[in-house]
């Protein structure tokens, strides 16, 4: 290969994903590409390695981040997982939280589309 591209790198992070997965594995962790960057000449991939708990579900940095800091937007660290009625009329879960992206901080999950979306703390309204 003689340069980079953007098609390229995102084949490169894919199929480093694809062989991470087995490590990841062999140490009971799970593994999912987390961004990164390239130029013409360098990539720099990032990935996010998250332990399986014991009833399967993923600790993902989002999860964690909810539970260290769900307090400080007003919500209980048990409320990761609650149902909501999203500005759109859709219902979702509270998957995670990037206690950094101030302004919309929590992470919702549709019900329907399985699409992920940032809202605002307070305008989250539980409906369970």
């Amino acid at each position: 290969m003689t340069y980079l591209d953007k098609t390229k790198t995102r084949t490169l992070a894919v199929e480093s994903e694809k062989a991470l997965a087995a490590v990841a594995k062999k140490f009971g962790l799970v593994v999912r590409r987390a961004g990164g960057k390239f130029d013409s000449a360098n990539a720099t991939l990032k990935f996010d390695f998250s332990v399986v708990a014991t009833d399967g579900t993923v600790t993902t940095p989002e999860v964690s981040d909810f539970k260290r800091n769900a307090t400080r937007f007003g919500f209980m660290p048990t409320d990761l997982g609650r149902t909501f009625v999203g500005n759109d009329g859709l219902r979702y879960k509270i998957v995670g939280m990037r206690s950094r992206a101030h302004k919309y901080p929590v992470i919702g999950e549709a019900f329907v589309t399985g699409k992920r979306l940032r809202f605002m703390a307070r305008s989250v309204k539980f409906i369970d």
